[in-house]
């Protein structure tokens, strides 16, 4: 697809803001990266563990677990948009 094509090429795109800018890809996991215009003081190491633990329960199919670890997230202030991988 073309958003894939654009991925391969380091471009992200989001379409319900109808933004796109260029990822270097620092920071990726698993198919998440931090928005761009984010700058909140966080523990990156944290919740780069957290992000790996959640994919991992999603890929078991342990979606309560998944929530748990997002619901722990979301209480750091980190917000997760899975259709965007943000």
């Amino acid at each position: 697809t073309v958003r894939d094509e654009l991925l391969d090429m380091g471009v992200a795109v989001r379409d319900r803001e109808m933004v796109w800018f260029v990822n270097s890809g620092v920071g990726a996991i698993n198919g998440y990266r931090r928005d761009p215009s984010d700058m909140a003081d966080v523990d990156l190491s944290r919740v780069e563990a957290l992000l790996e633990e959640r994919a991992q329960l999603r890929g078991a199919r342990d979606y309560g677990g998944a929530d748990a670890v997002r619901d722990e997230l979301n209480s750091m202030g980190v917000t997760i948009h899975d259709k965007d991988g943000v």
